[in-house]
């Protein structure tokens, strides 16, 4: 059984965790909030059957109009190594993103954390990321230096 956790700051609708349900090998979903009122989903499912990119994708689909804002994700992976960027190259809300949505679809990309004022101000500079990766993976440093200053 595998897991993942999703991190929104758009309201989302009542009934998509009983749509999540419905995926095949989805096993659990729980709704949450944080302090901040941001939205928590933690997944888990089978990995045979469902991949994240396909959960990540279902959240999508089911907006119909736009994608939800996403500003963070773990995908609970063993054999990580954590590396912090300071003031990373991220210029606006468009920026920010690309990064984090490049990032989710790396397979060897665990984890995505952006330490900021407040989770809302994804337009603001923020302080540092965190990222977690696959300790095994000799390319991720390409990756992680396009949002190095």
């Amino acid at each position: 059984m595998k897991k993942l956790t999703l991190k929104y700051i758009d309201e989302m609708p009542e009934d998509i965790v009983n749509y999540l349900l419905t995926l095949p090998g989805m096993k659990r979903v729980i709704k949450s909030k944080d302090d901040e009122n941001a939205i928590i989903f933690d997944f888990e499912y089978e990995d045979e059957v469902l991949k994240p990119k396909f959960i990540l994708e279902e959240i999508e689909l089911y907006f119909k109009n736009g994608r939800p804002m996403m500003v963070y994700f773990d995908k609970h992976m063993d054999n990580i190594k954590t590396i912090r960027v300071d003031k990373p190259k991220i210029c606006c809300e468009f920026c920010f993103l690309n990064c984090l949505y490049e990032l989710f679809y790396d397979d060897n990309v665990n984890s995505f954390y952006s330490k900021r004022d407040s989770i809302y101000d994804i337009e603001k500079q923020a302080d540092y990321f965190e990222i977690t990766y696959n300790k095994d993976d000799i390319n991720i440093k390409a990756v992680i230096d396009k949002y190095t200053s």
